[in-house]
C-alpha cells in the first residue's frame, strides 16, 4: 500500500511534489493574475482533452507525467516523446510571465530528457494517479474563478462571453467523455451527466455522506441496481479473499463466479476523512490505505500540513476514504498489483472514480477462480515501469 493521492490507487505511492510549486502553478506563479492566461490555460486544456477524445478511438495509452497531472496520450512509437503529444504542446503554448513554461515543464513533466522523453517510464493501462482528475480541478480553478470576475458590473462584455464559450467547451467535452465510457472521464463528473440523460446511477459521495454520515455511507450506494452502460455489479457472494498468488503479496481478492468484462467489483470505501485527518494520517501507517477523489485530493495536495490541519477547510470532509475497514466491509481494498511485466498478463482489473467513489472494473473476461489484480504503474514499484496497454 502507498501514500493517499488525488484520484489515485490506495495503495499508490505519491510521487511527491514541491506542494509550495504547486500552490504557484495554481495561482498564476504568485503574481496577479491575468484573465485573459487563465483563459487561455482553461481553454487549451478543453482543447486538448477535445482533441484526446477524437482520438480516443486510434487506441488511447496513459504515459505518466508529474505526480497528479497528464492526460491520456496516443499510442505511438515514440511513445516516451511527449513534447509530440496534444496535451503538453497546448501547455506549453499558454506559457506567460506569470505561468512561466519552466514552470509549465517542471510541474506538469518530471524529468524531461534532451528529447523530451520521460525517463524510465512506458505506457500503462492504469498508472498509480488516475491523471484526468487533476485537469478537472485545474480547469474548475480557471472557470470558477473567472465566473467570479464575470459576475461583477465592470466586467466587459467579451471577458463574460469568452467564459461562457470557455465552459461550455469544457462541458462538451466532458459529456462527450462520459457518453463513451465513464471510467475514462476521471476529469469529470459522469455521474451528473449520466443521471441527466435518464440513467439510473450510484449515490455519490456527498449524498451518500448526507444520508448516512461518514462511516455508514458505503452502504447506502445503491451501486448493485445502478443501470448505466458499462456498468456490471459484482455479487460479494462472487467474491472472496485469499492468499494470493503473488508470493509476499499477503491476501489477495478471488472470484467465485466467472465475471464479464465491465463487471464493477463493491466500491472502494471505509470512513469519510477530513481535511484535518488527511493531514494527520500523511507519513503514518494509517495513510497506506487512504484514497481521495480526484478534486478533493488535488485540493489538498496543494495545501501544507498545517493548512491541512488547521485551516478553513480543516473540519469540512475531503471525501478522502480510509480504507482500513474489515473484508466484510472494503473487499476492493484486496486487490494486488502486478509488481513485475512477468506478473502483467495477470492483470484484469483498473480504477475508476464515479461520483468521487472509487470501483475497480474488470478490463475483459475473468474466469472462476482467478485473482483480481491491476497495474499500479512505475510511480509506485520504482525500478518497474508498470504493465503496456495490450497487457490489459
Amino acid at each position: 500500500m502507498g501514500r493517499w493521492h488525488p484520484g489515485g490507487a490506495p495503495h499508490a505511492a505519491s510521487h511527491r511534489t514541491d506542494q509550495a510549486a504547486l500552490r504557484r502553478l495554481c495561482q498564476g506563479g504568485g503574481g496577479s493574475r491575468s484573465w485573459l492566461s487563465n483563459l487561455a490555460v482553461a481553454s487549451a486544456v478543453a482543447f486538448a482533452l477535445a482533441s484526446l477524445l477524437r482520438l480516443a478511438n486510434s487506441g488511447p495509452a496513459v504515459l505518466p507525467a508529474a505526480s497528479f497531472v497528464g492526460s491520456r496520450l496516443p499510442a505511438s512509437g515514440d511513445s516516451g516523446d511527449l513534447r509530440r503529444a496534444p496535451l503538453l504542446s497546448q501547455m506549453l503554448a499558454t506559457a506567460t510571465e506569470e505561468v512561466p513554461r519552466e514552470l509549465l515543464e517542471r510541474e506538469l513533466v518530471v524529468e524531461l530528457g534532451p528529447g523530451g522523453e520521460l525517463p524510465g517510464q512506458g505506457p500503462a493501462s492504469r498508472r498509480d494517479v488516475l491523471l484526468g482528475g487533476a485537469w478537472g480541478g485545474l480547469l474548475g480553478f480557471f472557470t470558477a474563478e473567472l465566473a467570479t470576475e464575470a459576475a461583477t458590473p465592470e466586467v466587459p462584455e467579451d471577458r463574460a462571453a469568452a467564459l461562457e464559450a470557455s465552459q461550455r467547451q469544457a462541458q462538451e467535452v466532458c459529456d462527450s467523455c462520459c457518453a463513451k465510457d465513464w471510467c475514462e472521464c476521471d476529469f469529470c463528473d459522469c455521474s451528473a451527466f449520466l443521471e441527466s440523460q435518464g440513467y439510473k446511477v450510484p449515490l455519490d459521495a456527498p449524498r451518500a455522506f448526507a444520508k448516512a454520515g461518514k462511516t455508514e455511507w458505503g452502504k447506502v450506494l445503491d451501486w448493485q441496481s445502478a443501470n448505466i452502460p458499462h456498468w456490471e455489479p459484482v455479487a460479494r457472494e462472487n467474491l472472496r479473499a485469499d492468499n494470493s498468488t503473488f508470493p509476499g503479496a499477503g491476501l489477495g481478492l478471488f472470484t467465485q463466479a466467472a465475471l464479464p468484462a465491465d463487471s464493477v467489483l463493491p466500491p472502494y470505501w471505509g470512513p469519510l476523512l477530513t481535511f484535518a485527518e488527511v493531514g494527520r494520517a500523511q507519513n503514518t501507517p494509517e495513510n497506506e490505505y487512504v484514497w481521495c477523489s480526484s478534486n478533493n485530493g488535488l485540493a489538498a495536495m496543494g495545501m501544507s500540513k498545517d493548512e491541512l490541519t488547521q485551516g478553513p477547510k480543516a473540519r469540512e470532509i475531503a471525501f478522502c476514504t480510509d480504507g482500513r475497514a474489515s473484508v466484510e466491509q472494503n473487499l476492493a481494498g484486496f486487490v494486488n498489483a502486478a509488481a513485475s511485466q512477468a506478473q502483467c498478463g495477470a492483470t484484469n482489473v483498473r480504477m475508476c472514480e464515479l461520483g468521487q467513489v472509487m470501483y475497480f472494473r474488470t478490463t475483459k473476461p475473468v474466469p472462476a477462480g482467478s485473482e483480481l489484480v491491476t497495474d499500479y504503474g512505475g510511480f509506485y514499484w520504482g525500478g518497474f515501469q508498470g504493465c503496456p496497454e495490450e497487457s490489459t
